[in-house]
């Protein structure tokens, strides 16, 4: 199954637009990215990938917005394309799209601001509940909407 997701966000500077696909697996054979990325990643945590497990492809043009958590689909649909690399199994779709704001927050914050996701999150003392606010209170910038479309 796949879900087109479009996060709006804005800045201080102008507006930005993110598209994705989060491609929902239920097997090894499904998954774009390689298990053994998935196993020397997320091992060293103690966590196990289990499925359904939700992939997010990237489908904007992210130049200029930093290499934050981004792998190459290494084989079927996702082949050569880029995806946000996540060390936890997400089972649902909105867990993804959890992630998917916080990404969107977080490279918008390199590309505006020149910061780090990592630094930002242990200055705001964030463990992403609160990257949103201090985005928006600190750095001015916020997601103004998210749409999500079901394709297949």
């Amino acid at each position: 199954m796949v879900t087109k997701v479009t996060v709006k966000c804005v800045s201080s500077k102008k507006a930005h637009t993110f598209e994705f696909l989060v491609r929902r697996s239920n097997s090894l054979k499904e998954l774009s990215i390689f298990k053994r990325w998935y196993n020397k990643h997320m091992n060293p945590f103690g966590y196990k990938l289990e499925f359904p497990h939700h992939e997010m492809q990237i489908k904007s043009d992210i130049s200029g917005y930093g290499e934050l958590h981004v792998h190459k689909g290494d084989r079927g649909e996702g082949k050569g394309e880029d995806f946000i690399c996540y060390v936890r199994t997400l089972s649902t779709k909105k867990e993804a799209i959890k992630v998917l704001k916080d990404w969107c927050l977080g490279a918008l914050i390199k590309k505006d601001r020149g910061l780090e996701l990592n630094q930002v999150m242990k200055n705001a003392k964030a463990d992403g509940k609160n990257l949103k606010k201090y985005a928006k209170i600190i750095l001015g910038i916020d997601i103004k909407s998210i749409k999500v479309n079901h394709v297949t």
